[in-house]
């Protein structure tokens, strides 16, 4: 019944494939296609469609959203202070938000307010930060009052500096008469007096235009303590620390077998390869982790997305993974059908010996001992052998693997690939070189295995290709002129013939197959 349900769904799916209208001879007829689209293999593929679509639309969503800001109000930070929090809770619920889409009248119209929140609130906690929404800007806004806190105590205190005094009288000798406001470039020169490094353009131009209420150039002591009411998250303000995370690193290989078994018995117990701030401080709260929590999330979420994936926390494990899951996609059409194929007895569970044939019988060609060890992370024995429960492989199927990541392991794919064959060495480079700028994630290790298949669909190719024409002059077909116009065998010279010209599907195949002399 299996294979008859797989076959159905590839016919199915080539059907699919070629394109054609409704009313083709070819075409799938209407009252079968409740039948094909109920097939498993079809079902797993829609659904795993649908989550693709829906990381685009939220992502898209996003994007929309922080480029309406920046237009209408410069900076996502000026646009939090003026529109989404003028009352400073630091915090945007789903209602604020939906007052803020009603006041603009544009914004509604380019914007899906759903996929927007979603986006935002990933830990379904009902409200947001302002390191949610623009985690650049509050990494610098966070670093300064960090430093002014202990150089100063306080943001506010630097306005009653005498650095600072000094340069609102200073200012007064030009145009501007205003000891309540202190212009961009004496607010600069204050805060090089007092240490801090204004020497990164970037850090400096997003410091002054978030401290910059309405964008006219200046700084008001108000600004600074909006800033100090705010309370940032310790990874915001953190710096990377490796000995950290190599200490981390440590409790966890020593209280759990594998890297993977800590990842989803104590970080991602959703099974959403994504771990927040919150679930990841939880999980070393119960390591009785003692150093620097903040710098070791640093070391691990390097882009800054304030979230972490299995493929940072343990790139083996997350390589594996992904590769064995588009195995199973590709022949299988999910993780939870190729179980089902496998489980011949009906157990509810795959042993080693079980798993290792599937493997090697449809050309996975991954270390399939390392595979094991990270799918069985209780390592319970039934019968006297280890085994992978339901539990511990079906979570696959709803494992978020984002674009980014895919395009990062293809590109290493593509590196591995290239450093194997036999090329020049400026292809070589010029390879790497793009890879690289592909696999900012990936660039702590280079153990890819050359096996791993690819993760990206192939394209559509259809299944009732033309047959290869085979052209050939019939016997009736006069011979053409030789040299001289004189025809074999004979001295008189011979008419060339003025046949019918072929019509229009002809010439098309003619010229499709390379035949276009033919046509003379």
């Amino acid at each position: 019944r299996e294979q008859k349900q797989e076959l159905m769904a590839e016919v199915f799916q080539q059907d699919g494939n070629r394109g054609v209208s409704d009313r083709h001879r070819l075409a799938p007829r209407p009252w079968q296609a409740r039948n094909f689209e109920q097939l498993p293999k079809i079902v797993c593929e829609k659904k795993q469609d649908w989550q693709l679509q829906e990381e685009r639309r939220t992502e898209q969503a996003r994007a929309e959203f922080l480029l309406y800001l920046r237009k209408s109000y410069g900076n996502e930070i000026r646009a939090w202070r003026r529109a989404l929090d003028p009352t400073a809770t630091y915090r945007l619920t789903l209602t604020q938000l939906r007052k803020f889409f009603h006041c603009e009248a544009g914004l509604r119209d380019c914007v899906d307010q759903g996929a927007l929140w979603r986006s935002l609130d990933k830990d379904s906690l009902g409200s947001i930060g302002m390191e949610d929404l623009a985690p650049q800007h509050c990494s610098v806004l966070a670093t300064f009052r960090q430093f002014m806190h202990e150089r100063c105590g306080s943001c506010s205190a630097v306005w009653d500096h005498a650095v600072a005094l000094d340069a609102c009288v200073g200012q007064r000798e030009g145009l501007w008469k205003s000891t309540r406001k202190l212009l961009l470039q004496p607010f600069i020169r204050v805060l090089k007096e007092l240490g801090w490094p204004t020497s990164h353009a970037d850090s400096r131009s997003q410091l002054l235009a978030s401290l910059d209420f309405f964008g006219c150039g200046f700084v008001s002591r108000s600004d600074l303590d909006w800033l100090d009411g705010w309370v940032p998250p310790e990874w915001i303000y953190a710096e990377p620390d490796e000995e950290a995370l190599s200490e981390l690193q440590k409790l966890v290989r020593k209280k759990y077998a594998h890297p993977l078994s800590a990842w989803r018995s104590l970080f991602d117990r959703d099974d959403s390869n994504s771990v927040s701030w919150l679930e990841f401080s939880e999980a070393c709260e119960k390591l009785k982790f003692k150093g620097n929590l903040g710098g070791a999330w640093r070391a691990l979420d390097t882009d800054l997305s304030g979230r972490i994936s299995l493929l940072e926390f343990d790139e083996d494990s997350a390589l594996i993974l992904i590769s064995f899951k588009a195995w199973a996609m590709k022949h299988f059409g999910s993780v939870q059908l190729m179980f089902r194929h496998l489980d011949q007895d009906g157990s509810g569970s795959l042993s080693y010996p079980e798993l290792r044939r599937a493997c090697r019988r449809l050309k996975w060609k991954g270390d399939v001992q390392l595979l094991f060890n990270c799918l069985d992370t209780d390592g319970l024995r039934a019968g006297g052998r280890r085994n992978i429960s339901q539990q511990e492989l079906f979570f696959l199927d709803s494992w978020e693997v984002k674009e980014e990541e895919i395009r990062a392991h293809e590109a290493a794919h593509q590196m591995q690939r290239v450093a194997e064959s036999p090329a020049s060495p400026r292809s070589v480079a010029e390879t790497e070189k793009e890879g690289a700028e592909a696999m900012p994630a990936m660039s702590k290790s280079n153990k890819v295995s050359a096996s791993l298949p690819s993760l990206m669909r192939p394209p559509k190719v259809d299944p009732y290709p033309l047959p290869p024409l085979k052209l050939g002059v019939s016997k009736s077909t006069p011979s053409l002129p030789h040299g001289d116009g004189k025809a074999h065998g004979g001295h008189g010279s011979q008419k060339k013939s003025k046949g019918k010209a072929p019509c229009k599907f002809l010439q098309r195949l003619l010229k499709e197959s390379g035949a276009e002399g033919l046509l003379k």
